[in-house]
This record gives structure tokens, sequence and C-alpha cells, in this order.
């Protein structure tokens, strides 16, 4: 007989998810006051939003795969609620359809694995589970008329539950268009709180991937196709959100390809950085969006620093940070996260390392594309025909001046932009080579090295985040960041005539 019981497990992965989701989601509701302010449907926005934040805490608080299960599917639920949030479009509801139906593809593995592991082990208990790992490597099963190991079969069904949360190719296709829920919505979803479930979930079942490297090599190797090839797609964006919406299907691809190189601490210390900035990042687009009015388009746009300083400023700080610039938090996460894979022994290692060298430049170009084109450069609203813009009834008139947004929208711009420039400074030597996460993940240390040289490079030559700084601006990431940023710069500004 089986027996299912709720309980809870706060041990230091789960607390570094709590700070995450509950200060973005504080930020998200002081943010939404002003967003929101006149919408009809303003108490149905906060019920939604302060139920998802209930959903995705109970996910990271569980002690067993069946209430992580409950709590990831409250989280898919809400999330499809609050895609269609303005549902008289036809847009919206077609968006949350096609999120709904990709997670339950996912989901279809997720629960296969979980009754795997029900099935080998005889519990959903996390403790009890892991304690017998041995019982499950012992064993093989037959797939397709080929003996398989059970392991390797529950770990690829776990992480295609992964794969349609955190939104990893082939399943990664309702994320872009999760973008027609109003702006709050999509920084929670897609900067702290849902797509980061996928991560948690195979950081937290890390017993269960040190025992298979053909599990692992299949997870690199997804991240890495998702982290270059949804780079590439974000530069050929125009809609504001959209370009930031694939820019983290490709940060999530980063997060991924460090769980394959089984440098976990690494994915969740990226996990954690990148939700600041992509909060900021989503947020600040909300901003520049009130103060177009409504209007997404970034060839509309260009100047906005002289009327919007808060915005332009906090958004620069984001970008910043996503590109990995020295002393910044994305910078500390990004580039131990490439050293990991360089590292790495497993197969796929080296195409993983490829992708995320070229991935740095891609990300570097489309933010900086997206910067220009949004905060210098003509003020091109102004050169939209009147009759055209009385047509559409959205976006500033040519006469018009953008104007900052409230304060309720510039303070949580504000609060997230300090641990966007501070948090990887502070907390990488703890979280990444101190005992931070030594009880709640388990490594392999003889099959899989890889963050026993990071620690050592950490220590022994960078002598510590300000060395690794300075240690920086003569390495590969560093300079294909930077001419990312100057080709962006040149296409934009020196050269106009580019789309």
């Amino acid at each position: 007989h089986y027996q299912f019981e709720v309980g809870f497990l706060i041990d230091n992965l789960t607390a570094m998810m709590m700070v995450v989701v509950t200060f973005v989601s504080l930020m998200v509701h002081i943010y939404t006051m002003g967003y929101m302010k006149g919408d009809p449907g303003y108490r149905r926005f906060f019920s939604y939003i302060s139920l998802f934040t209930f959903s995705m805490l109970m996910l990271v608080m569980s002690n067993n795969f069946m209430q992580l299960f409950f709590g990831w599917e409250a989280v898919g639920l809400v999330s499809y609620l609050l895609i269609g949030f303005w549902f008289e479009r036809s847009t919206a509801i077609y968006a949350n359809l096609k999120a709904f139906l990709v997670n339950r593809v996912g989901d279809f593995g997720f629960i296969l694995g979980i009754a795997l592991i029900l099935y080998w082990t005889g519990s959903l208990d996390y403790a009890t589970v892991f304690k017998s790992t041995g019982i499950i490597a012992a064993h093989t099963m037959q797939l397709f008329g080929q003996p398989v190991a059970v392991v390797t079969v529950i770990c690829i069904l776990l992480f295609i539950g992964a794969m349609g949360k955190s939104a990893q190719v082939p399943l990664h296709v309702w994320l872009p268009d999760s973008m027609e829920g109003p702006t709050p919505i999509s920084a929670l979803i897609h900067a702290a709180t849902m797509v980061t479930a996928g991560i948690f979930m195979v950081s937290r079942t890390s017993p269960l991937f040190e025992l298979s490297d053909t599990a692992l090599s299949f997870v690199m190797i997804i991240g890495a196709i998702t982290a270059l090839f949804m780079g590439l797609l974000g530069i050929i964006q125009n809609d504001i959100k959209r370009v930031i919406a694939y820019s983290t299907l490709s940060q999530l691809g980063y997060m991924t390809v460090a769980l394959g190189a089984s440098a976990y601490s690494v994915a969740m210390f990226h996990l954690m950085t990148h939700a600041f900035f992509k909060a900021l990042l989503f947020l600040g687009a909300g901003s520049v969006i009130i103060g177009m009015h409504h209007d997404q388009d970034i060839q509309h746009m260009g100047n906005l620093k002289k009327y919007m300083p808060i915005t332009w400023i906090t958004f620069l700080i984001g970008s910043l940070a996503l590109i990995g610039t020295p002393l910044f938090s994305g910078f500390y996460s990004k580039d131990s996260l490439i050293e990991a894979v360089k590292l790495s022994h497993i197969a796929g290692s080296h195409f993983a390392y490829f992708s995320v060298l070229v991935g740095v430049f891609v990300t570097a170009f489309y933010s900086f594309r997206l910067y220009f084109l949004v905060f210098h450069g003509k003020e091109k609203w102004r050169l939209q025909k009147l009759a055209h813009h009385e047509d559409h009834h959205h976006g500033l008139s040519p006469k018009d001046n953008p104007h900052e947004s409230p304060l309720s929208v510039t303070i949580p711009l504000a609060l997230l932009a300090i641990p966007s420039l501070i948090i990887g400074y502070l907390t990488i030597e703890p979280i990444l080579f101190g005992s931070f996460f030594s009880k709640s993940i388990f490594l392999d240390i003889e099959a899989h090295p890889t963050m026993e040289h990071l620690s050592h490079h950490f220590h022994e030559i960078y002598h510590g985040p300000f060395g690794m700084a300075l240690h920086s601006i003569m390495s590969l990431p560093f300079l294909f960041a930077s001419s990312g940023v100057a080709l962006a710069y040149y296409c934009y500004q020196v050269n106009l005539n580019l789309p």
C-alpha cells in the first residue's frame, strides 16, 4: 500500500528559491498597482498573481514527488489563466491554449518518470528515493528490444517535464506567445517563477541524474541547442517584449547546459542572478510600453533616455548584467557556467562549449540592438503619419512626448537594479565554492570533477570575485560580448539604415 503524505523540506536549495520567488513577486505586486490601474480585471489579476506565488512556493517546498507534481500543475494552471488574462483578444486565447497543450506534453513525460520512481523504489518521498538510488542503478529494462538502464529512462522522462516548464527546444514554442499576457506576468512567469521550476527540479533530483551520463549528455545537448538558436531568433524580433522572451529562452538553455555538466550549483546561481536582471528588463519594458501609450514596436521608439531617465538607467543596468559585464551579477554566473562547460567531460560538451560561446556574442548583439533602438537615435514615432496614428488608437501621436512612469512602477525598477549590480559579487563564494549546497545537491566528485576544478581556479588563480573580474578581461567570453556590443553600436548608431 502506498501512502501520500504532505510535508515540507526546507534546505538551502529551497531557501534560495523562496527568496527569489518572494522578492520578485513582491516587486511585481507593487509594480502592478501602477501598471494595471483602471483595468477592469484589476482584482482578478491580483488574485491570480498571489495564487501563482503560492503555487510556486508549494512546488519548491515539497518533500516528495507527488506534492511536487501538484505544485507543478498548479503553476501551469495559473500561468494559463494569466496568459489569457485579456480573453477578449483572440491572440491571447490562442497563446494560453498553446501554453497549456505544450506543457501537457512535458507533464506526460514527467508523470511517467514519477510512476517509474514509484515502481522501482516503492516510495515518492525524496529522502527514501535518494537513499535507494543503488536499487534503481542496478536494474535495466527493455526498451524497443534494447536493454536500457532504468535510471537513464527515469532521468530523461523527468527532464522531458522540465523541457515543457523550462521551455527547452522543441517544447519552447509556448513561451514567446505567452507575451500576450500583461507585462507584470511576463516578469513573474519568465523571470523568476514558472520557467525556473524545471531547472530547480533537475537540481533537486541530482542524486538520480549523477548516476546516468547518458541523461546528462541529453540534457546538455538540448540546452546547448536552445541557448544558441533562441538567441539568434531574438535578433530578428521587433516587439520589445518578444526580444526579452527569446532572451529568457536562451538563458534557460544556459542553465540547462550547466545541469548537463553536472554543475547544478552553477545552474542555480545563474537562475538567481538571471531572475533579478530579467525581472528588471521585463518591468523596464513595461515602463517603456506605458510611456509609449501601449505601443510595443521598437521600430516606433528612439531617444527615450531624454524622456524616461529612470527607466533608461535601470534598463541599461539590466542589459549590462544580461551580457555578462565584469562585476555585474550576470557576469559571475555566466562566466562560471561557461568555464564549467569547458571543464566537463560529458559527451556533447565540446558542442555545448561552442554554443554558449557563440551565444555570448549573440546575446550582446540583440540586447544592445534593443537598447540602442529604444533609448538612442531618432524619435521615430514623430515620423509616422497623423492619419495612420488615428486609425490605430494606441501608440504616441507624432505631437506627443513620452512621459516617465509613476512611482509604483519606477520603485520596483530601482530595487531590482540593486541585486542586478551586486548580488553576484557578494554571493559567488558561499554559493558556488562554499558549502552552501553541500547538503541539498549531491555530486559524484569522482565521476564529474567539474566543480572541484572550478573551485581550484577560483581560489588558486583568481583569489576571489574581484580577481575573477580582472582575469575575465582577457577571456574569450568577454571578447565575444564586447564585439557583440560593438557590432550593435555600428549597426544601429553609426550605420542607420538597418532594420
